[in-house]
């Protein structure tokens, strides 16, 4: 699993972000399947795009994050 911000990939644990991804196996979400943003701040809003592959099909879906 990929995650894109405004066509950028997410790094996990990236010094200055508090974007996260994690695993969660009581919902049994595989790990990085789910993207967490801690204390959203202006400059988290964008365009977020997730990425997975699996035996070679992509899967990919869009959410635009916007605060008021």
């Amino acid at each position: 699993v990929i995650w894109l911000k405004d066509g950028q990939r997410v790094i996990r644990g990236e010094e200055g972000s508090d974007i996260s991804s994690h695993d969660d196996e009581a919902a049994n979400v595989p790990a990085g399947a789910r993207l967490v943003i801690q204390s959203v701040q202006r400059e988290d809003q964008g365009m977020y795009q997730c990425i997975a592959t699996s035996e070679g099909e992509n899967v990919q879906a869009t959410a635009e994050l916007r605060l008021g």
